[in-house]
């Protein structure tokens, strides 16, 4: 990651506009991110889903190709229009799925590590109130002893002197 002097800990943090993926071979040559969506992304270069987008693209087109070839024996000019045509919307339609899966994993994983500080933040919240509430226990047990401890003294004390009178009597 780049220094950042805003950021907190001098790093450009996922999702930034700035941010670049080290990880991504094409980000890190390029030297900046290509597509707004690479600024969400964490993945590997071979694991880029519009790396996938081209590779898929390109076998459809040389299949295609191959299917004109061996049935008409010719590539017409109304075969290559078509091909990349639809080549082109389908290229569209996966550009603006691809950008949303991407900002939607994004999202996830912000979500899930909020979720994850927030849980551990109620943990040690429980914790520590596990902790003051045995203390208490503890310091309640501890004056309930004492009372204990009070009234027997109490009642042997006043005993003593009623048993004297009444042993008189």
């Amino acid at each position: 990651m780049e220094e950042c002097k805003k950021c907190p800990n001098g790093k450009k943090a996922i999702g930034e506009s700035s941010y670049r993926n080290k990880n991504c071979w094409l980000v890190d040559n390029l030297g900046y991110a290509p597509y707004k969506r690479c600024q969400y992304c964490e993945f590997q270069f071979r694991h880029c889903l519009f790396l996938q987008y081209q590779v898929i693209s390109i076998i459809l087109l040389a299949l295609s190709f191959t299917l004109f070839l061996v049935f008409e024996k010719r590539l017409s000019s109304l075969a290559v229009v078509v091909v990349f045509g639809l080549i082109i919307v389908y290229g569209y339609f996966f550009n603006n799925s691809t950008e949303k899966i991407i900002k939607s994993n994004f999202t996830l994983k912000k979500t899930k590590d909020a979720l994850k500080d927030l849980t551990d933040s109620l943990e040690d919240q429980v914790r520590d109130q596990t902790r003051d509430i045995q203390e208490k226990s503890r310091y309640l047990q501890e004056l309930l002893n004492i009372k204990s401890d009070f009234l027997r003294v109490v009642n042997h004390q006043l005993n003593t002197p009623i048993s004297v009178v009444m042993g008189s009597l």
